[in-house]
This record gives structure tokens, C-alpha cells and sequence, in this order.
């Protein structure tokens, strides 16, 4: 192992235990290092109790127990990188040989998301009565699935004739918000889960206003009369009347009905409210206080409650048929193929509900660690006490209730406060060692003040964190022990004259300038330095991207992209006009539309600067429509994007959407072009990197800048920066109102009396749930202003605007607000920063909409010059050395493998062919046994290189006499190269790389990297241990070529250094070297890449020993 880093004394509690405990983790307090160090002290208990076990045993024994345990994480990318640090502790090159078998087999461990574990127990038919589900769907394939369904309901409802005409017209008229939101509740298991569930569908109207008023946390419980006796002398006061409309105000909500609130309309609405002032009766101002919070709430849905009460029939018939709706999906909703993460959840958590599914799963896997337990969703929680039976002994949690922020993902605070209840221990980790002391003072001092806070940063919050303060720990150095809140204060009035007020569409134009100047300023100090612009939402993030670009400064930017502004898309649109112009060009109306759509695409690709002929244009246009026909729409639009050397850095955003799209639609043209139409506003979010010319041209020197992070502060999550800046600030508060027509729970929902005119209603749920989500949704913003704020290692900065001396905000729940309060209250004033916006003013950057990034400076798609220089983006997808490298046997295999994605091992064995034409002349017997061979001799060879030329012995044992003779030799070969210390030993590393737009991954045999590349050539070795075939051996060449650009891609070979490539043929005892600098072996990778441009193209003499000839047209 590599070597130990000391714990703390709480990191120790949190490392050496068997289960059952929860862990709260503050920021920066060395989460991840517990996590990989409890595997250590796991394993470390196993050996003590295993180790004197046969060694065969014992490795048996050490899979079992690592497949056992689960890793669970709340991202891809968390368990990627924990999974790293996990191998990166556990060297294979250790001295001892348990710790050597642990590296061996860390595979075995479970390093998973939530649904990533669901995937793995449905399709491993762990889980009895769901079948395996390999066709996972994006929330656009959900959507499509949604209104398929939709419309089947439809057609059935008007053959049954079960509603009036009306109300089917009704239902029609809001067919796509009703498919959106139905979309909405089937992506969300918890949602889902509601709906199912019978007896929340009897959620009375009178408990829904007991729950409404319980986050409005009244000074007074709902129905206690407030005893009037007492103040008899006061009666004729004006507060004394509010009181007694008080008292029957909560009479008539104990029992809520249309009577009573008739009632409340006519009496207590027009009721006004005094204080008790002079007569100082605090007692009496709270009740007050109350009572103009229920009226006020009660006043303005009145209409809602109206229109409830008074068409209640109406309302019921509604119910009935969105309850219909819903009923009639779900039942239908696996009939159609394709399933979402969500459903994996769902599926998962109703299937555990079966106890052999329970004792099956329960068996196999016998100890849970989740990271991020804080956004564990209720459903997700249930899911994992099902399968530990609530033994909670199975079960580590480790978590920050403080940055609990994904709640619109499911996550619930509730989740962890009841996980502390059931399980054994509560431990915390305090000590922060991110970030300097006056860091964490200052978050210590801010978040004490604002997390308890209620709405507008007054009162209390009802649904706030219990906050821990965190440490500087003792044994770390203190540096830069204040300065470390830095407001930059910018009063607009004294640059705008004139200006009578400040927009609200203004503020973030105004910050953006003002943030610009202070970030020059921290990189004039110190260009090495982490800078990130944080936002809540990237909605402002634009202004700020084109200062830096104007400034030439570096960065790199989250910022959302409408997939309407995406060429890539839009080309993809185009191509569909004309493909469906071109099937239905027979009339002369048609012909010319034809037409007109190729001039609308020749006249995009120009505005969107790709140089293409006229002549080349036409001959890849037509021959996309060929190929939609012969290969499919997937595979003719990736052809047509390679074809015109169109480069896509954001393929895995807007290429994902493309392929989705088509598969929804089940690559029928008309509806993609249909169901493209519908999602020209919806967004996705990409990085956009941007570095000036200057920069790139020094990007090799020691003085390279560090680029400028814009992201939101989800995406900052896990990461730290030496400097924080807190953007859109004044504005993040304000909320938009709930747009949808279907909440979360059943009868959730809005509603209209006549659908083509008049406002729409909420029906009491739908209020609940609104009320509830405001009150959720700023608790959780206070909790994403933590998350921000502790990202930082030195400083904290924000900027603070005013115009003519007004604080300026657009809605108090605002993070502005709870810093002005805070240094209000706490009496503090934090560092000030000089700011300049001297040279701005409100016409520097319209808030018209902008041209697309795309169209700026080709940082976002470029394209070859003409049709004969090289561009290549056959496939978007990654893709390994081993599946490129078929190329070279046959184009059109490549394509059925790749792109159609169909393994050999699914295709039918031919009886019709003559062994000796599949496989030389071997019987499969003979076959199997030389891929066996095969890998016993490579993994002999592999540990010999990892153990300076000393081949196991048992590895060497379990060989044929030939292959140990094969053995010996390699060995011979290579040791005279290893012994002399003159190469850097690489042995079977796995590579990944860029290759003219694709990306290509691969783990190559042998790599020999010389000390001193000027006296030898780098050398990559290929060992082939069946005989020399001329006819394989292009394919084998083909892959150490891919080999050795990845040399030169990834910085081991300098541009101007050779290579050597040797295939070794170790049955025969001989080596083939060839060796080519990058001009020749760019030539190369060429010429074989061409094949790229005709998937079609089929090679014949490879057909004998072809699986796929079955479903090849020949």
C-alpha cells in the first residue's frame, strides 16, 4: 500500500468500526479519506481473521468479501474519483502478498450510484418478476413514452365516450402541460410512489390546512382561542376587534367548508390589524400577527377555495379523469420499451416488497458505506433497509445535513434525522482542513446566523439544520488568519448620471463588470491562484463570459446552451426537411421545397463558418438520404457530420439529445423531425472553454495561468478554490411561480372551468405543495450558500450594489440579504475591495439575445476547409483500440458492432460453415484453449515485468512446455532493456485519448519509455502468442500505431521523437519492428481512418470467418 497519512483522533472513531454509524463530515473535514481508510481497516480485520488460510482459499474467500460490500455514491463522477483514490491506496507492489491479492481483486468491490446498483440486481435476475432492462431513456425518451400513452388514453376515452365532449376537449386543449407533467411525476420514484399509494389520495381538505399552517409557524397553535377575559378593559381598542375576529376566525377553520369560508370571505377579510403599541402586550401582538398571516394566506386563494367549493362537481370530474389518466399510464408503462433511472428505483423498491427477492439480494451483497447520505431520498433509504433486513449494523452513512442540496432530486432532510434515530452511533467530523482559520470563521460566524433564519432571513425556519460549527485544526499551520470576506461595495448612481432607477434585469450586468475588475485584480497578485464565480443559476453567467473573453482572460464556464442555438441540432433538423423533401419530390410544389430547404442548409453551414463546396455539399447531402435507408438515421447523421469534417466538442451533450430523439421515435424520420420541434427551448448544460491566443501560444511555460471557474454551485460540490466569488446575488432569491399543471401528490393539480378562457385554479393539494416547496426551496438555498461559501481555501469575495445610497435586492430571500444582516447584527465589517466600473454603462452588453457561443470564435463546432483535408467524427462515442482496429477487417462490421452495437456472441452459430473456414482448421475445443493459452501467457508476462524480469512460479507451472519456453524467451528479450534502468517500465496502463474527434481508450501490452529519448526511440510492444498471420497482422499494426499516437497525445513523445513498434510472435520466437515518426504515422492512421467515410464498404475475404454474415447483405 502507499504510505499511510496519520488520522485524527475523530477521523479514527469514523475509521475503525464494523457498521452502524452515521457520520456527519463538514466541509473539508477529510470525508474521502475516512471512506477509502474504513475499507483499509475492513480488509485489515479480514486478513487477521483469514490469513493463515491456503492461498487459493484465501483469494476465493477475499472476492466474496469485497463483492459483499457496496460503495455507494451519489454521482458517477464521486465514484469514479473514490474509486480511484481506493486503487491509488492499494499498491499492487507491495511486499506483502494479502495486500498484493487485495489489488488483484479490487475489482470485485461495488463502487456504484443508487442506480447503478439497481441496474446491477435487475439485470442479474436477482430481482424475480422484472425482466432485464438494457434500453435506458433520457427524460426526453421519457416525455415521448408519456404521450404515446397519453394519446392512447385519448383514443380509448372518446370510444367509450365515458366524459362529455367538454371535457375531453378540455383535457386536449392542455395536452402537452399535462404530458409534461405527468413526464415529471414518472422521472421522480417518490412522486410515483404518491400517486400509487391509496391512502394518500384521502388526504382531507381539513388536513391539508392544518399542514399549511404548520410551516407558517404560528405563535399559536392553530385552533387555540386566544382568552379574551383577561383583557376585558382593553375592548374597545382597535386590536382587541382583530383579536375576536381571531377567535372565530379559528373557530370556522376547525371545521372548512364552504360555509365557513363564505363566511370568512365576508367577515375577516376586510378586517384591518392594529397593534397593541402604548399598551405593550407582546402577547397580544403575536396573536395579531397570526391572524393577519391566516387571513392573508386565506385572501389570496380565495378564488382557488371559491371556484373549489362552488364547482365541485366540476372539480370532482377533474379529479376523477386526471386520477384516470394516471391509473391508465402506470398500468401500460412497461408495455412500451425503454426505462429511466428512475424507473430502476421504483421498480427496485416495489420488487424488495417480495421477501426472496429481499433474502436474495440481502445475501449477496451484506454491508452498505453511502457517501452524500444527506440527498438520499426516502425512497433510496427504503430500498437499502429492505435489503439489510434494519439491521442497521450493515450500514455506514456519511453525510452533511448543511449541504443537503438536492432536494429536487428527492433528496430529504427527514432521511437523515430519522437514519440518526435508528442507528447505533452519530459521530462528526469538525476539523476543516480546506480552508484557512479566517475562513472558517467567518462560515462559523454567517451560517450560525442565517441557517435558523425564516423567510426573508427573519423569524425561524421550521425546516433549518442544526448547525455545527467547524475547527481550524491544531496541527495545521494558521496562515492568513483575517482579511478572508472581502465586499466590494459599487454605488451605480455615481457612473449613471442621470439614471433615475437600476432594473432588475440591470443587476447582474452591473455585478458582472464590477466582478470582472476585482478578478484582474486577484490575478495580477497571483495568477496561479484558483479563482471560481459561483452562481445559483448560471442565468447571468453570459455577461460575465464575453468581459472575460473582451480581456482575454481565460476560463472555463458552465453555462446552458437552448438546443435550438445548437448547429449541431440544427443541422440535424435541416437534414430531416430535406430528406423528407427530397422521399416527396414528385410534384413541382414539393420539388421546390426541395430546394429551398438545401439553400436554407448551404446558407446555415456558412453563417456557422463551415467551409464546404457546393459540389461536396450536394454529394454528402444526397448520399445521407441513401444511407438513413441503409444504415439507419443514427449512423447516416454521425456519416454526414464526419463527411463534412465537422468538428463537436459538445457532442455528449447535443449528439446524446440527437440519438435520443431518434430513438424515441424509433429512427422514423417524420417523427424526429416531429418530436425535434418540441425541444427548441429546452437547454442543456456544457462547459465552454475559452483561452486567449496569447495564452495558448505560452501554455508550455512555467507561467501558465489557471483559467477562471464559472459554474453553479451544484457543480462546484466537492471541489475548492483558493478564491470564491458569490455571483447574482442580489437576485437568487426571487422565485417563479409553479408553472405546472400535476404536482407531486394526487390531487395536485390545476384546473380550469372553461379551457379556452379564464385563469386557472389550484386545487387545495396543489396550494399545499406550493406552500411547502417555498419554504423547502429557500431552507435548501441557505444550505447551497454554505455549500458555496465553504468551497473556499483563502477568500470569500462578493459585491454589494447600491444606487443613491439604496441597498438594492429583488427578493429578500436573496443571499445579499443575509450577508447585510448579518454584518447588521454581528456589528462586523468585512475587507473592502477598490472596484472600478468607470468605463461601464448599461449599453456595454444588450440583454437582446445574443448569437450563439457557437458562432463566436469557433470555440464551439469548426470544419475542415474542403472535402479533401482530414476532420473525422464517424462515431461520438467512446470507443477501444480492440473495436477501432475492426476496421481494418471490415468497414461494415465495424458498423454492425459500434454503431448498431451487435456483440458476436449474440449472433447464431452457422452450421453451413466448415470449421476450417472459421477457424483455420481448429477444432473449438482447440480454439478455446489458445485464448486460454493466450491469457495465462499474458498475465505470466505481466507479472514478470512487475517484478523485475522473475516470472511466479505457479504461473509458470500451470503453462505448456512451449509456452514456458515462449516465456523464457520474451524474458531474455526484455531483460537486458530493464536491467540496464535506461526505460521507464509501463505494463498494460490503461490509455484513453483524443483521436481526430473521437475518443479512443485502450490498454496496450508493453510500453518502454527511455530515460534519454534522444539516444533511444520510445518502443511499444504487442505479444501475440498464435502464429505469425500475414493476413491479421494489418489489424495488429494498426492498433500499436493507435498506441503510439496516444504516446504523443498524452506527452510521453515529443512531436519531433520517434517510435518503435514491435509485434512480437512469441510461439515463434520472432519480432517485427517498424519504426515511424508522427508525420509518417499520422499519414498512416489516415489512410486506415478513411475506411470511416463508407461504413458500407464490406471486405470480402474476411466473410469465411465472419459471425456476422448472417444478417450481411451480400
Amino acid at each position: 500500500m502507499t504510505k499511510k497519512r496519520v488520522a485524527n483522533s475523530e477521523q479514527q472513531t469514523a475509521i475503525a468500526h464494523q457498521g452502524g454509524v452515521l457520520l456527519s463530515a463538514g466541509a473539508g473535514s477529510g470525508k474521502t479519506f475516512v471512506l477509502v481508510e474504513h475499507l483499509i481497516y475492513l480488509l485489515t480485520e479480514f486478513d487477521e481473521r483469514n490469513g493463515h488460510l491456503e492461498k487459493l482459499l484465501l483469494e476465493k474467500k477475499l472476492k466474496t468479501f469485497l463483492s459483499s460490500i457496496v460503495y455507494m455514491t451519489f454521482t458517477n463522477k464521486a465514484a469514479s474519483e473514490l474509486e480511484s483514490r481506493i486503487k491509488q491506496k492499494i499498491s499492487p507492489c507491495d511486499d506483502s502478498y494479502f495486500w498484493s491479492l487485495v489489488a488483484k481483486n479490487i475489482d470485485s468491490l461495488n463502487i456504484t450510484t443508487i442506480d447503478g446498483f439497481c441496474y446491477k440486481i435487475i439485470n442479474a435476475g436477482m430481482l424475480a418478476g422484472i425482466a432485464p432492462i438494457t434500453n435506458i431513456m433520457d427524460n426526453l425518451g421519457l416525455s415521448y413514452k408519456i404521450k404515446k400513452l397519453f394519446r392512447l388514453w385519448q383514443s380509448k376515452a372518446q370510444e367509450k365516450r365515458k366524459y362529455p365532449q367538454e371535457e375531453i376537449d378540455r383535457i386536449d386543449y392542455f395536452a402537452e402541460q399535462i404530458i409534461e407533467s405527468l413526464a415529471a411525476i414518472f422521472a421522480d420514484p417518490i412522486s410515483r410512489s404518491f400517486w400509487e399509494d391509496p391512502m394518500r389520495k384521502k388526504l382531507s381538505l381539513q388536513i391539508i390546512i392544518e399542514e399549511i399552517f404548520k410551516l407558517h409557524n404560528l405563535n399559536y397553535p392553530l385552533y387555540e382561542k386566544i382568552k379574551l377575559s383577561d383583557y376585558a378593559a382593553y375592548q374597545n381598542k382597535a386590536w382587541y376587534k382583530a383579536v375576536e375576529k381571531l377567535n372565530e376566525l379559528k373557530n370556522k377553520l376547525s371545521d372548512f367548508n364552504q360555509k365557513s369560508f363564505e363566511y370568512i370571505r365576508e367577515e375577516i377579510f376586510g378586517v384591518r390589524c392594529y397593534r397593541t403599541k402604548n399598551d405593550n402586550l407582546p402577547v397580544m401582538d403575536a396573536a395579531i400577527d397570526d391572524f393577519e398571516i391566516i387571513r392573508n394566506f386565506l385572501k389570496k386563494h380565495q378564488e382557488d377555495f371559491f371556484a373549489y367549493f362552488s364547482e365541485r362537481d366540476l372539480f370532482t370530474s377533474w379529479e376523477e379523469m386526471v386520477d384516470e389518466i394516471y391509473n391508465f399510464i402506470s398500468k401500460h408503462y412497461l408495455l412500451l420499451p425503454g426505462a429511466t433511472f428512475a424507473d430502476l428505483e421504483y421498480l427496485t423498491w416495489k420488487a424488495l416488497d417480495d421477501q426472496d427477492n429481499v433474502k436474495r439480494v440481502g445475501q449477496r451483497f451484506s454491508y452498505f458505506v453511502i457517501d452524500e447520505f444527506q440527498d438520499t431520498s426516502s425512497i433510496q433509504y427504503e430500498i437499502i433497509k429492505k435489503i439489510i433486513r434494519n439491521d442497521m449494523s450493515r450500514l455506514f452513512c456519511v453525510g452533511d445535513l448543511k449541504q443537503a442540496i438536492y432536494g429536487f432530486r428527492g433528496g430529504e432532510l427527514a432521511v437523515f434525522n430519522s437514519c440518526s434515530q435508528e442507528i447505533g452511533r452519530y459521530l462528526s467530523l469538525r476539523n476543516n482542513y480546506r480552508s484557512d482559520k479566517g475562513v472558517i470563521d467567518f462560515n462559523n460566524s454567517l451560517f450560525d446566523f442565517c441557517l435558523q433564519k425564516g423567510q426573508e432571513y427573519e423569524g425561524h425556519d421550521s425546516l433549518a439544520v442544526t448547525f455545527e460549527k467547524q475547527h481550524f485544526p491544531e496541527e495545521k499551520e494558521e496562515k492568513n488568519s483575517t482579511g478572508a470576506c472581502y465586499r466590494q461595495q459599487i454605488n451605480v448612481s455615481d457612473y449613471l448620471g442621470a439614471e433615475k432607477k437600476v432594473a432588475a434585469a440591470d443587476l447582474g450586468q452591473v455585478e458582472a463588470n464590477a466582478l470582472l475588475d476585482v478578478i484582474k485584480q486577484r490575478r495580477q497578485q497571483n495568477a496561479k491562484e484558483s479563482i471560481a464565480v459561483l452562481y445559483a443559476r448560471t442565468t447571468h453567467a453570459r455577461v460575465l463570459v464575453e468581459l472575460l473573453k473582451r480581456e482575454k482572460i481565460p476560463f472555463v464556464a458552465q453555462i446552458k446552451v437552448e438546443f435550438g442555438e445548437d448547429p449541431v441540432v440544427e443541422i440535424f433538423r435541416l437534414l430531416l426537411e430535406y430528406y423528407q423533401a427530397q422521399k416527396h419530390s414528385l410534384e413541382r410544389g414539393q420539388k421546390k421545397y426541395e430546394m429551398g430547404t438545401k439553400f436554407f442548409l448551404a446558407n446555415y453551414l456558412k453563417i456557422i463558418k463551415i467551409s464546404i463546396t457546393d459540389r461536396w455539399l450536394e454529394q454528402i447531402t444526397k448520399r445521407f438520404v441513401a444511407e438513413v435507408d441503409s444504415l439507419g438515421l443514427a449512423a447516416a447523421f454521425n456519416q454526414y457530420l464526419f463527411s463534412a469534417g465537422i468538428s463537436n466538442p459538445h457532442y455528449r451533450d447535443n449528439i446524446k439529445v440527437v440519438f435520443s430523439i431518434i430513438s424515441s421515435a424509433n429512427e422514423e424520420v417524420e417523427e424526429c423531425w416531429q418530436l425535434l420541434n418540441t425541444i427548441g427551448d429546452k437547454k442543456y448544460s456544457t462547459e465552454y472553454h475559452y483561452q486567449s491566443s496569447e495564452a495558448s501560444e505560452d501554455s508550455d511555460s512555467d507561467n501558465t495561468e489557471i483559467p477562471v471557474q464559472i459554474m453553479t454551485v451544484h457543480a462546484s460540490k466537492g471541489l475548492e478554490f483558493d478564491h470564491v466569488f458569490l455571483a447574482s446575488i442580489h437576485s437568487n432569491g426571487h422565485q417563479l411561480p409553479k408553472s405546472s399543471w400535476f404536482g407531486k401528490l394526487p390531487g395536485s393539480f390545476r384546473w380550469k372551468k372553461n379551457y379556452n378562457k379564464g385563469s386557472a385554479y389550484k386545487s387545495p393539494r396543489y396550494i399545499l405543495e406550493n406552500e411547502l416547496a417555498k419554504y423547502k426551496d429557500f431552507s435548501e438555498s441557505k444550505r447551497l450558500f454554505y455549500v458555496a461559501c465553504t468551497r473556499a481555501i483563502k477568500t470569500v469575495n462578493w459585491t454589494d450594489i447600491y444606487f443613491e445610497n439604496r441597498a438594492q435586492i429583488v427578493g429578500k430571500n436573496s443571499w445579499i440579504n443575509a450577508l447585510r444582516l448579518w454584518e447588521s447584527e454581528k456589528n462586523i465589517t468585512p475587507e473592502r475591495l477598490s472596484a472600478s466600473i468607470a468605463n461601464f454603462s448599461f449599453k456595454t452588453i444588450s440583454d437582446s439575445r445574443r448569437p450563439p457561443f457557437f458562432l463566436n470564435n469557433g470555440s464551439g463546432i469548426c470544419a475542415r476547409e474542403n472535402e479533401s483535408a482530414t476532420s473525422f467524427l464517424a462515431i461520438t462515442s467512446e470507443v477501444s483500440v480492440t473495436r477501432l482496429a475492426t476496421l481494418i477487417s471490415c468497414p461494415f462490421k465495424f458498423y454492425l458492432q459500434n454503431i448498431c452495437t451487435i456483440e458476436e456472441d449474440e449472433l447464431p452459430f452457422f452450421a453451413e460453415l466448415s470449421e476450417e473456414k472459421r477457424v483455420g482448421g481448429m477444432e473449438d475445443n482447440a480454439l478455446g484453449s489458445s485464448a486460454a493459452r493466450g491469457i495465462s501467457l499474458h498475465e505470466a508476462i505481466s507479472f514478470a515485468l512487475k517484478n523485475e524480469m522473475r516470472p511466479e512460479e505457479d504461473k509458470r507451472a500451470k503453462l505448456s512446455a512451449a509456452d514456458q519456453l515462449s516465456l523464457q524467451w520474451i524474458i531474455e528479450c526484455l531483460k537486458e532493456k530493464l536491467i540496464s534502468k535506461n526505460y521507464q517500465i509501463i505494463s498494460e496502463m490503461p490509455f484513453k485519448f483524443p483521436l481526430y474527434g473521437l475518443m479512443v481508450n485502450g490498454v496496450p501490452d508493453l510500453i518502454l519509455r527511455p530515460i534519454d529519448s534522444i539516444k533511444m526511440p520510445l518502443e511499444i510492444w504487442d505479444f501475440k502468442s498464435g502464429r505469425h498471420d500475414i493476413k491479421g497482422e494489418k489489424s495488429y499494426w494498426f492498433q500499436l500505431q493507435l498506441y503510439a499516437y496516444a504516446t504523443y497525445m498524452l506527452g510521453y513523445l515529443d512531436k519531433s521523437e520517434k517510435v518503435s513498434l514491435i509485434l512480437s510472435y512469441l510461439g515463434e520466437q520472432k519480432n517485427l519492428e517498424i519504426t515511424l515518426d508522427f508525420a509518417a504515422l499520422s499519414t498512416h492512421l489516415l489512410g486506415h481512418l478513411r475506411a470511416l467515410e463508407n461504413l458500407s464498404q464490406k471486405e470480402r475475404s474476411h466473410c469465411p470467418v465472419c459471425l456476422f454474415q448472417s444478417i450481411c447483405k451480400k
